[in-house]
């Protein structure tokens, strides 16, 4: 980390570490602007790989006000994890006809997996979602969900759609795909991350073919869009194992609809 430089006209910008994850970026980035900036630009800390433009600056305007931390804390108090409506085909729960098509089939069980994450957190308070209940695991509730709009973005958006865009989450404490760096204030906005992510998603493959392909940067070979989303349906069935023990341990429910008070 590099020493900033005094006597920066934007050094009474709040610091970093008493911000939002969203305002940090905001932070960073204000020494653009400075009247020195060739200078001052060289001395700010040093960006790492997950600083990329994403949701964090999208939304970094939203957290400028100097009571951003109050106010954010101040919301996380009454704000619970909404209840989930299952979607169904033919009055099954697992919302795709059983002879549906490959591309139906697969998006079915794909909306299945993402909405049963979801249930898992259903009517639980942001302290109850960032509360790790399976030590010495730092597995958290809000950790996966975090973490699952990052996988969401990697392989549909990132790999297959080459779109250029870094990670979702950029705070300094974020760490490595979302399971690090959470924090019970933030949960509301980081749900709300994820549900935006599952929607790029989907428009991102709308109408693209099973059989196309991208050269995959982590595998080093072509990788067909089918591939993808078998990937992500695993990648859910293993988490959503992972959501159901959290769950139980946090308040004791159980199954895929969890009785809310």
């Amino acid at each position: 980390m590099k020493q900033r430089r005094t006597g920066c006209p934007l050094e009474a910008a709040p610091r970093a570490p008493h911000l939002p994850h969203a305002e940090r970026s905001w932070v960073r980035r204000r020494h653009d602007d400075c009247p020195d900036a060739a200078a001052c630009g060289a001395t700010v800390p040093v960006m790492n790989r997950r600083n990329a433009v994403s949701f964090s600056e999208r939304t970094a305007l939203s957290y400028a006000s100097g009571s951003v931390a109050a106010g954010v804390r101040m919301a996380a108090m009454t704000w619970t994890a909404p209840r989930i409506e299952r979607t169904t085909a033919d009055g099954d729960q697992l919302n795709v006809p059983s002879t549906a098509d490959e591309r139906a089939m697969l998006e079915g069980w794909l909306r299945w997996h993402r909405e049963t994450l979801l249930t898992k957190c259903a009517g639980l308070d942001p302290a109850q979602l960032a509360h790790t209940a399976a030590e010495p695991s730092n597995l958290t509730l809000l950790g996966l969900v975090r973490h699952m709009a990052e996988i969401e973005r990697w392989w549909f958006r990132r790999s297959f759609a080459g779109e250029p865009i870094g990670d979702v989450f950029t705070g300094l404490d974020d760490g490595d795909e979302g399971i690090d760096g959470v924090d019970a204030a933030y949960a509301e906005r980081d749900f709300a991350a994820f549900r935006a992510e599952v929607e790029a998603c989907e428009v991102a493959v709308a109408g693209r073919g099973l059989d196309e392909t991208f050269m995959s940067t982590t595998r080093g070979r072509l990788v067909s869009l089918r591939w993808v989303y078998l990937v992500m349906i695993q990648e859910y069935a293993r988490h959503n194992g992972h959501a159901d023990l959290l769950r139980e341990r946090t308040d004791g429910a159980t199954g895929d609809y969890p009785v809310l008070g």
